[in-house]
C-alpha cells in the first residue's frame, strides 16, 4: 500500500515529499482480499478524508518568523509586539538547530540555563525569554501542529546569590524639579505633563490640542501613539480625563504660542528663499514655478499676520504636523541635558509610578491614585470606565498642586493663559495669581 509520507529534508536543507509504501499485515493475517482490501482503506482514510496531518519538521526559527511573530502583530499593540522581537533577537542564535517537532523539555531547559551562565542577562530577562518561547509552541498546538507544548515544564534557572532583584524606579517630586531646571523645550513640557498626569510615553505622542481643557483642567486620553502607530490607549480604563494642576497647564498655554511661533518662523525662512530664488533667476524663471515662490511669499505674510494658534491635532508635534517621535525627543534634548547635569535617566513610565508615589505620599488613597493612573484591574462596579474626572481625584491634583508650587516652588517659566488673535494681531496676556 502506497501513502504520502511526512516532508523530509534533503542534505541541503530543502524539505521534500516522498510516497512510501505501508505494510499492513501479511497475507496468512486475511482470510480474503475483500478483508485485506477493506484494511487498508481504513489506514488511508485518515488521508482521503483530509484529516492525516504529517509530522512536523519545519525548523523553529522558520516557523516563528513566518507564521507566530505575523500572527502576534495582527493581535498586539505595535509596542508589545516589537518588545517581542527583541527577546526574540536574544533568544534566535540558540534555536538555530532545533526544529519544532523534535523539540523537547530537556532542549528548552539547556537553552535556559546556557543563557544564564552567560550571565549577560538577569532572571527576569531569561524570564521573559521562556515565555516567549511558550507562546511560539502554543501557537503551533493552536494551529495543529503539535499536540504537546515543550515549554510548559521547563524552569527558569534560580537567581544568583549576587543578583538583587530590579525595583521599578519612581521619580521623586524633587528629581522632577531638578530635571524641569535643565530640560530644553519641548522636552521640558512634556516631562512636565508626564510626570504630574501620569500618562504613558505613547498617550503623551497621541495628546491632542482638542482633548486640552485648561478651563476645567483636564487632558483626555484618546489614543496612543508608538513609532507612527495610532492606537488606542492600553485599557478601556485608560480611555478617561485626568486631572492637570495649574504649572503643567501654563506650560502647555505657552508651548502652544511657541508652537505657532515656529510655524511663522518656518514659513518666514521658506519666503526669504523664495524671494533670493526670484531675485537670481529674475525673468528666466519658469511663470509655474515663479507663481509658486509667490504664494510661499503670501502665506509668510498671512502666518506673520494672524499665527496659527493650534486648537486641534497632536500636542507635541514634528515639524511636518505629525506626532512627535519620542525616540527622537529622548535621544535629541532629554538624555544630553540629564547626562549634562549629571542626572539619572530611568524612563518615561518612572514618572507615572513617581506621581502615584508623591500622591501616596501627600496623604491620597490608594482608590483615587487608582483612578489619576487609569489602572485597569479594580474590582468594584464603582470603577466603572467615567468620562470625567471625579470629585476626589481632582482633590487629590490639588493637593499635589499645592505641594509642586508652595514646596518645590517650581518655575514655570513664560506663563500664558490667553492668546488674542482679534483683528489680525496676536497677544499673550500673564496668568493672574
Amino acid at each position: 500500500m502506497v501513502r504520502p509520507a511526512p516532508r523530509q529534508p534533503r542534505r541541503n536543507g530543502e524539505l521534500v515529499r516522498r510516497q512510501v509504501s505501508t505494510r499492513i499485515g501479511l497475507v496468512k493475517d486475511f482470510h480474503s482480499k475483500a478483508e485485506a482490501r477493506e484494511e487498508a482503506e481504513r489506514v488511508l482514510a485518515p488521508v482521503n478524508e483530509g484529516s492525516h496531518k504529517p509530522a512536523v519538521v519545519q525548523p523553529v526559527v522558520q516557523f516563528s518568523e513566518q507564521e507566530f511573530f505575523p500572527f502576534v502583530r495582527q493581535q498586539v499593540r505595535p509596542s508589545t509586539a516589537n518588545g517581542y522581537e527583541a527577546r526574540w533577537r536574544q533568544v534566535k542564535p540558540w534555536l538555530a538547530d532545533l526544529r519544532l517537532r523534535d523539540t523537547t523539555t530537556p532542549d528548552i531547559q539547556r537553552i535556559l540555563e546556557s543563557i544564564h551562565k552567560q550571565n549577560t542577562l538577569n532572571h527576569d530577562s531569561i524570564r521573559a525569554l521562556r515565555y516567549l518561547l511558550k507562546m511560539i509552541f502554543d501557537h503551533a498546538i493552536r494551529i495543529g501542529l503539535l499536540n504537546t507544548n515543550p515549554v510548559s515544564s521547563s524552569k527558569v534557572p534560580k537567581r544568583s546569590e549576587d543578583e538583587e532583584t530590579e525595583d521599578t524606579y519612581a521619580y521623586s517630586l524633587e528629581e522632577v524639579q531638578k530635571m524641569l531646571n535643565v530640560l530644553p523645550e519641548p522636552a521640558r513640557t512634556a516631562i512636565a505633563t508626564c510626570a504630574f498626569t501620569g500618562v504613558r510615553r505613547g498617550e503623551l505622542a497621541g495628546l491632542l490640542w482638542e482633548n486640552f481643557d485648561p478651563k476645567k483642567g483636564s487632558l483626555k486620553i484618546t489614543q496612543s501613539v508608538w513609532e507612527g502607530h495610532v492606537t488606542r490607549p492600553k485599557t478601556k480604563k485608560s480611555r478617561a480625563s485626568v486631572p492637570i494642576i495649574r504649572p503643567p497647564i501654563r506650560m502647555l498655554e505657552a508651548h502652544r504660542v511657541r508652537t505657532a511661533q515656529l510655524a511663522v518662523e518656518s514659513a518666514q525662512k521658506e519666503a526669504t528663499r523664495a524671494r533670493k530664488s526670484l531675485e537670481v533667476a529674475g525673468d528666466t524663471l519658469a511663470p509655474e514655478k515663479r507663481a509658486s515662490l509667490n504664494q510661499l511669499i503670501v502665506l509668510a505674510e498671512k502666518l506673520a499676520a494672524c499665527p496659527p494658534v493650534p486648537t486641534s491635532g497632536p500636542i507635541f508635534s514634528s515639524r511636518r504636523g505629525t506626532a512627535l517621535n519620542m525616540n527622537n525627543l529622548l535621544n535629541r534634548q532629554i538624555l544630553p541635558a540629564l547626562t549634562k547635569a549629571k542626572l539619572e535617566w530611568h524612563g518615561f513610565h518612572s514618572y507615572r509610578r513617581g506621581l502615584g508615589t508623591n500622591l501616596k505620599r501627600l496623604g491620597v488613597d490608594l482608590k483615587t491614585i487608582q483612578e489619576i493612573l487609569r489602572h485597569a484591574h479594580i474590582a468594584t462596579t464603582a470603577d466603572i470606565y467615567v468620562k470625567e474626572v471625579s470629585e476626589q481625584a481632582a482633590e487629590a491634583m490639588l493637593r499635589l498642586e499645592k505641594h509642586v508650587e508652595a514646596e518645590l516652588k517650581m518655575s514655570s517659566g513664560p506663563a500664558y493663559s490667553a492668546v488674542n488673535l482679534q483683528q489680525g494681531s496676536w497677544t499673550v496676556a500673564p496668568v493672574s495669581e
